[in-house]
């Protein structure tokens, strides 16, 4: 149950950093006019600049969505560590703990639960499949319509989130 209670603080981090943890912003691309031939000492004078330095000015720095983060969060890496890592086993292992007049309560949303899970699971799948292809966008610009597939992954998120809340609440209570 514990790994819930920590599952569940995840996906509220999640939640509430979406932009920051599905966003990735490590590439660059050199703008083609620095890269004509009568911009060559230019060039020369920006590829002296050690690595260490800004070199934004040199090179656009290019973003794209990443749905790594909900992936882990979900628990569908095969990695133990990962607190919501076959979530499904530990809350129907745990329905043993349920007053039985919540019973039928606690079966809806282990469904629900589920559902999601399988859901989110085919989502983020595909949109790692499909990422760079939907679109890069500059850092700092806003992001274009073919960049934000992974809107229908946050309300997911968002309802599994609720249904986890229920879960681990309905655990909680004394019985």
């Amino acid at each position: 149950v514990i790994k819930l209670k920590i599952g569940l603080k995840t996906l509220n981090r999640l939640l509430e950093q979406w932009d920051e943890q599905t966003t990735l912003c490590n590439f660059a691309e050199v703008p083609r006019e620095l890269l004509e031939t009568q911009n060559k000492a230019q060039l020369l004078e920006k590829a002296k600049v050690n690595a260490l330095f800004d070199k934004e000015g040199a090179m656009v720095i290019k973003c794209k969505r990443n749905p790594v983060p909900i992936r882990e969060a979900m628990g569908f890496n095969e990695d133990p560590g990962q607190p919501l890592y076959r979530a499904d086993k530990t809350i129907k292992l745990a329905r043993k703990r349920i007053d039985p007049d919540q019973l039928e309560d606690y079966i809806e949303a282990e469904e629900r639960w589920s559902q999601l899970q399988s859901s989110l699971d085919s989502m983020s799948y595909a949109s790692s499949m499909r990422g760079s292809a939907l679109g890069e966008f500059k850092k700092g610009d806003p992001e274009p319509e073919q960049a934000k597939f992974l809107e229908s992954e946050r309300r997911e998120v968002g309802k599994a989130r609720d249904v986890l809340q229920r879960i681990v609440t309905a655990l909680d209570a004394p019985g």
